[in-house]
């Protein structure tokens, strides 16, 4: 299946498990995104938004790959279980290295 946009303005492409929902001015994921789309997702676009904690994410039980470049998010906090994820990247936020710092991933990935 080719991409397709949905309502809202995401951007799904099933065929890759690609979900994009960058540049919506976004403050949170939305929680339906992942009861939605959870399953399917295997890269997840939410850069370039005003998105201050990760939260939600527990849904997402494929996720690979987390972008959230470009929003507001912060340290010191603890993000839900992603154990399939690899790569995460959150350049240009507030996040600050350190004790203290965005927490959680699983050591074994």
């Amino acid at each position: 299946m080719a991409a397709a946009t949905a309502t809202c303005g995401y951007r799904i492409d099933a065929a890759s498990g690609k979900l994009d929902v960058s540049h919506l001015e976004l403050r949170c994921v939305p929680k339906q995104l992942g009861a939605e789309y959870g399953r399917a997702v295997r890269s997840l676009d939410c850069s370039c938004n005003r998105i201050k904690y990760l939260d939600h994410l527990e849904r997402f039980t494929q996720l690979v790959e987390l972008n959230a470049d470009n929003n507001c998010v912060v340290g010191s906090q603890s993000l839900s279980p992603c154990p399939t994820l690899r790569v995460l990247s959150v350049n240009n936020n507030s996040v600050r290295g350190g004790t203290g710092a965005l927490w959680w991933l699983n050591a074994s990935n």
